[in-house]
């Protein structure tokens, strides 16, 4: 099955998405301080535009960002977005086209790890809203995309917005 992975799909059921090329050769954000213990993180990122061209965000903790997160170990990249759609926003989401990847070496700076992300990002369409974040502490805002663009606290995020309003335009 190739199509869009279905948010409402049974438990357990998996999809796997087209291959990505490997994070060799794509573009790399943040400061690389080869001091730092650097762990790997894939994550997954998602671009979901309403009617009204508005870009869906969420803010968190200071922070202004794309919805998604993490790759559990074992789940594929459009099933952890889907899952951290729904934590994140509330919003069941199907899942589109693969957008692109980046390297962001992020350091929180709160006592967590540094961490080495391998960013997806894919195209989303919200299925529904089915109520609010179910993570704490999430709030959910769709902005005109010039307003995105210029509040998303990472430029790795930017980079992917600007990538995709490129092609969209072509």
């Amino acid at each position: 099955m190739n199509g869009p992975l279905l948010s409402h799909e049974p438990e357990g059921v998996r999809v796997s998405p087209p291959a990505a090329p490997p994070f060799h050769d794509v573009p790399v954000f943040g400061d690389h301080d080869p001091r730092l213990g650097w762990r790997d993180r894939p994550v997954v990122y998602g671009l979901g535009f309403d009617e009204a061209g508005r870009l869906l965000v969420v803010d968190h903790e200071g922070y202004r960002l794309l919805p998604g997160g993490g790759i559990d170990p074992g789940e594929d990249a459009r099933a952890a977005l889907v899952r951290e759609a729904l934590e994140e926003t509330g919003h069941a989401i199907l899942v589109g086209a693969f957008l692109g990847h980046a390297r962001h070496y992020y350091d929180p700076k709160d006592g967590a790890p540094p961490r080495h992300k391998l960013c997806r990002y894919h195209a989303i369409t919200i299925e529904a809203a089915l109520g609010p974040p179910t993570e704490p502490g999430h709030v959910v805002h769709w902005l005109p995309l010039e307003t995105a663009l210029a509040s998303l606290s990472h430029a790795v995020d930017r980079w992917a917005v600007l990538r995709h309003r490129d092609a969209v335009a072509r």
